[in-house]
């Protein structure tokens, strides 16, 4: 399953399926959901494979790094 802030061009769902089904050897069939709250990017779950490129995820990451050396500098 494809998960997208917005619905992604069919090309773009194209070669995503095209590349995957190259990696796994196998038919790939794309489900596409539309998940507002993400701000761009897209996460893509195959199974327990979970590929996470949102935009929201690295601004979390970014957080939790920049807390965690705040953290060091004042321990």
């Amino acid at each position: 399953m494809l998960f997208a802030a917005e619905a992604p061009q069919q090309a773009t769902v194209e070669q995503f399926r095209s590349e995957l089904e190259k990696v796994f050897g196998l038919g790939v069939s794309m489900t596409i959901h539309l998940e507002p709250s993400m701000i761009s990017g897209f996460r893509l779950e195959i199974g327990e494979l979970i590929l996470d490129a949102g935009i929201n995820r690295q601004l979390n990451d970014w957080n939790k790094d920049l807390l965690n050396s705040l953290m060091e500098h004042h321990a």
